[in-house]
């Protein structure tokens, strides 16, 4: 116990020992900033660190001729902003004291040095055009903190590690940076063994239009866009390619006059490596497989398959349901609950299994969209009639459960459409005793 407080005394000891010949004789000659942020990020037009040389040229940071990934410099950007100092600090400073683990770089052509904590690791030295100060961080953190974390060592951390880049490392990879002005109105999407189809993103309409009772999503642009920020490139490469390459599909944009085509390639039959070719700009880059899901949508993927159409669903508080299946025939009440809840005169109903389905034809959670829709024929509709399949009548629709294999038709025989779900659980209730007991 007594070894225990000696060594404690002596650590309170070096503790006040170094605030009194380190800190506090530059603490004595100080002019205090009141935690003025050096730059703002609205300001910062060139960053230079490690062999990275970037300059900001119509809203997009490059490093010669070489594009930055415009989301690794925003990250950048909001650290450059959170950097405040609170107060200058005069007189000479070895670097060995305050800067062990120094960090240079260069910001709109000023020298910036980044250097160690203070003694309570809210503060650290920083030296700007070889003047000396103690600077923070100041402003809101994005990441999210233990409780044990310190956020000015953790906004460090992050600084450090950013500014740890090299310039192949910052190297832009969403392909659409590259097209600041692409001109995203009429799309066209060709692929390879597949109908073609186009997207009004301005209108807001397909071609071809959907199927009578299926509506298109409400903003094409939003359900488009996300499918586009995430073809990634591995390069830039040298056009023209050395090779013409076996066709995948094209994309064509078209806005007013502007017009750019991308055409997608792979190397050869027997390669994986898939290349993005522009005539129109002479430009061409290898491609990061598995980004380009935009060239294998249809144009389904953009209605919104519905089993009962939006303007027949309405709220309620207790809704019945028809349920039959050859000679049985029940009706049930849905309560509208959290979970839903359901009663039944005659029979007890399963609850899970009852939600199963209602989950299917309300597509709700999983079941969100249907994965395909088509129209029902006359012939099909002949054999679902004839079939003993389980049916549900709710909403004014009339609804049939079939079965197929590696996927659940429900037929809404109401609107004339089936609604193909695929890789259905094989344990999902399509009979009238899975539900009533």
């Amino acid at each position: 116990m007594k070894n225990n407080l000696v060594l404690l005394g002596i650590l309170i000891a070096l503790l006040i020992g170094t605030y009194f010949f380190y800190e506090k004789p530059h603490h004595d000659h100080v002019h205090t900033y009141e935690h003025q942020h050096v730059v703002e990020i609205e300001d910062v037009t060139s960053i230079s660190f490690n062999d990275v040389n970037a300059q900001l040229k119509d809203l997009q940071w490059k490093s010669g001729d070489s594009l930055l990934s415009h989301n690794q410099m925003k990250k950048i950007l909001d650290v450059l902003s959170h950097v405040a100092v609170i107060r200058e600090i005069e007189g000479a400073v070895t670097e060995d004291d305050f800067f062990k683990n120094r960090m240079d770089l260069s910001v709109n052509g000023e020298s910036w040095s980044i250097g160690d904590f203070n003694l309570d690791q809210t503060s650290y030295y920083f030296k700007r055009n070889g003047k000396l100060y103690l600077a923070t961080f100041e402003g809101e953190a994005d990441e999210i903190l233990r409780e044990d974390e310190n956020p000015y060592v953790k906004k460090m951390n992050l600084f450090r590690d950013l500014l740890s880049e090299n310039l192949q490392s910052l190297k832009e990879t969403q392909l659409f940076r590259y097209y600041p002005r692409l001109p995203v109105g009429l799309v066209t999407i060709k692929s390879e063994g597949r109908p073609a189809y186009s997207l009004d993103l301005v209108k807001n309409t397909t071609e071809p239009n959907p199927l009578p009772g299926i509506e298109i999503h409400k903003n094409l642009l939003s359900k488009f866009y996300p499918f586009l920020t995430q073809i990634n490139i591995k390069e830039e490469v040298s056009y023209p390619l050395p090779y013409k390459g076996v066709s995948l599909g094209r994309l064509t944009f078209l806005k007013d006059d502007d017009k750019t085509e991308w055409q997608i390639i792979l190397k050869s039959k027997s390669s994986a490596d898939a290349y993005l070719v522009d005539d129109q700009n002479k430009r061409a880059f290898q491609m990061v497989g598995g980004t380009l899901k935009i060239l294998f949508l249809s144009v389904q993927d953009f209605w919104d398959k519905k089993v009962i159409h939006p303007n027949e669903f309405k709220s309620f508080e207790k809704l019945p349901l028809n349920i039959i299946q050859g000679e049985k025939e029940a009706q049930v009440n849905i309560l509208n609950r959290e979970p839903l809840e359901f009663e039944s005169k005659k029979f007890k109903v399963d609850a899970i299994n009852m939600n199963k389905i209602l989950h299917l034809i309300f597509n709700l959670s999983n079941f969100d969209q249907a994965d395909r829709v088509s129209p029902l024929s006359e012939t099909e509709k002949k054999i679902v009639q004839n079939e003993s399949l389980l049916t549900l009548k709710i909403f004014g629709q009339e609804l049939l459960l079939w079965k197929k294999t590696q996927e659940i038709i429900v037929v809404n025989l109401t609107q004339g459409l089936k609604f193909h779900y695929f890789n259905t659980d094989e344990s999902f209730p399509i009979k009238f005793e899975d539900v009533l007991k």
